[in-house]
């Protein structure tokens, strides 16, 4: 019973990485891409190409680049959190 109880954590640990990782190459498909990915949205769209984000473990931040349904680059880049943000002009005694 007890090893039952120690292996149960380090199971749920160990399954739960591969959900974050981002699986990508170049050359790609698009929807090969949303398959294997689970924790990504749509950034941009235009008429023959997407840019997705993949949501950050960290405060990095992943954006894949798709054209005619290829991937053909990768970015990376670090998350902005703003301290303070107006909700509406007023507040910064703009009119």
């Amino acid at each position: 019973m007890r090893k039952i109880i120690y292996a149960l954590p380090l199971f749920l640990l160990l399954s739960c990485s591969g959900y974050f990782r981002v699986v990508a190459d170049m050359g790609m498909t698009e929807a090969e891409f949303r398959r294997k990915n689970h924790a990504i949205e749509v950034v941009k769209m235009y008429e023959n190409r997407k840019v997705y984000r993949v949501v950050p473990v960290g405060n990095s931040v992943k954006y894949v680049y798709f054209e005619n349904g290829l991937l053909y680059r990768m970015d990376e880049g670090q998350m902005f959190y703003p301290v303070w943000q107006p909700f509406y002009p007023g507040e910064m005694g703009l009119q």
